[in-house]
């Protein structure tokens, strides 16, 4: 048992409707229709029709990028207060800014209804096609600079779910969340919380996977929760994450050995 302090993610290889959290995020397509997507759709069975009818109720026109409708949960109330849909597009390069929008929106909204849990999916790495290292990097940039810009904040914990996307998919989003986070340990004390702090951090990722683009073997079975502690973006993974972690630690400490290394020749 651990005591939850603030700043909690957590990341599950799961369905976002089986997290339970006062808020509840999903993508929606333009069209409003909830039965064009996969989550949606999946929130539409579970919630009910009525959340259909509250979509096309609040908003009568063709949803634009980055609009955002909030309903109630409808057959969900013993799971979320309330569900928040947003609209992305389909993945071009100046998408990943809509991500970090609909994310830092979605953390203000909680914020200012007092919430203390969101559940967000991996946006946009389904039918969006949107690369996995990019959601990876704007979810997490999102989160970074709403605890930085909010520290009164009620938000104390934010649960990811990445599901039914391909094993190669999954060890890309966790990889790339892992090793940014990482980074941002690594740089804080140096830069701070800049403006331009994420913009560091989100080359040097980059940079990171092309040096190693390997990955481990995803395990099989039933998935369990450990905790890992990453400041200031403390993650609890689940074991398909963990692998993923594994690694990169390793890494890591094979490039700090041989920093160590190359100083004590210099």
């Amino acid at each position: 048992m651990f005591q939850i302090k603030r700043d909690m993610i957590y990341y599950h290889h799961a369905d976002v409707t089986t997290l339970p959290a006062s808020l509840c995020v999903s993508t929606i397509h333009i069209s409003k229709n909830l039965r064009n997507g996969r989550l949606s759709s999946s929130i539409l069975h579970k919630a009910g029709a009525g959340i259909q009818t509250e979509i096309n109720t609040k908003s009568t026109e063709t949803l634009q990028r980055c609009h955002r409708i909030v309903t109630s949960s409808g057959n969900l109330k013993h799971k979320f207060s309330q569900l928040m849909f947003v609209c992305l597009t389909p993945w071009k390069d100046d998408c990943k800014e809509d991500l970090y929008q609909v994310v830092y929106d979605s953390l203000k909204h909680a914020s200012k209804e007092n919430y203390d849990t969101v559940t967000l999916p991996a946006l946009g790495m389904g039918g969006l096609c949107y690369p996995p290292y990019e959601v990876a990097m704007a979810m997490l940039r999102a989160i970074g600079r709403f605890f930085a810009d909010t520290p009164r904040t009620t938000v104390k914990n934010i649960h990811i779910s990445v599901h039914g996307v391909n094993e190669s998919i999954l060890r890309s989003f966790a990889r790339s969340s892992i090793l940014f986070s990482n980074l941002c340990n690594d740089k804080l004390s140096e830069f701070g919380y800049a403006n331009w702090f994420f913009d560091v951090i989100d080359n040097e990722t980059v940079a990171r996977l092309k040096e190693n683009q390997t990955a481990p073997a995803l395990p099989s079975g039933q998935m369990f929760q450990v905790e890992v502690r990453l400041n200031p973006i403390i993650t609890h993974l689940d074991k398909a994450f963990q692998n993923a972690y594994n690694e990169v630690m390793v890494q890591t400490l094979k490039e700090r050995n041989k920093q160590g290394r190359d100083c004590a020749i210099s």
